[in-house]
């Protein structure tokens, strides 16, 4: 059931939305001098004024971010950077991650145990909070997308390839 349309700026591009605080969601843009922003139930938008975001128009899939509330942080992929930066939303304090696994990121989620999931090529690549790699798992498609179910139990993924529109499935190990 439809309970409230909020209308966008026709400028604005939005590839991910993540739950955020009281109601609130975080948008992931594109296209966009803000890659970055907050909106309200009411359509009201806010920024992290206190995180420094780089200050470029992503073109889509060349960035995407997630917000991880049990952890205060926005995970933000930079595709062209080959990077992803962690950013702690209550004290502004950040940390760039890059490793020889974090090639062309793209879509990014929040993953078990607050961790992050970031789509690398046709690579899942895991990280703790503090940015470090935990796991690296080939999918065997390139990623466009990817999310985990509410009960942890199961990873959904996306492809990207030309023909190749499919949702894979994959159970998650504990």
């Amino acid at each position: 059931m439809l309970t409230k349309t909020i209308s966008l700026p026709s400028y604005m591009n939005v590839d991910n939305i993540t739950p955020f605080y009281n109601g609130s969601f975080v948008l992931s843009t594109f296209d966009d001098n803000k890659p970055v922003r907050i909106i309200d139930v009411n359509g009201v938008y806010t920024f992290f004024h206190f995180i420094a975001f780089p200050r470029q128009r992503y073109e889509l899939d060349k960035c995407q971010c997630t917000f991880i509330a049990s952890h205060n942080i926005l995970a933000f992929t930079d595709c062209d950077e080959n990077s992803v930066c962690i950013y702690n939303t209550q004290t502004g304090e950040s940390m760039t991650v890059f490793d020889s696994k974090i090639e062309m990121p793209r879509g990014v989620c929040e993953g078990p145990n607050g961790s992050i999931l970031v789509c690398c090529g046709s690579s899942v690549v895991q990280l703790t909070p503090r940015g470090d790699v935990l796991t690296s798992v080939d999918v065997g498609m390139q990623l466009r997308a990817v999310k985990v179910s509410k009960d942890w139990t199961q990873l959904a993924a996306s492809s990207t390839e030309p023909g190749n529109h499919e949702l894979r499935l994959f159970k998650i190990l504990k």
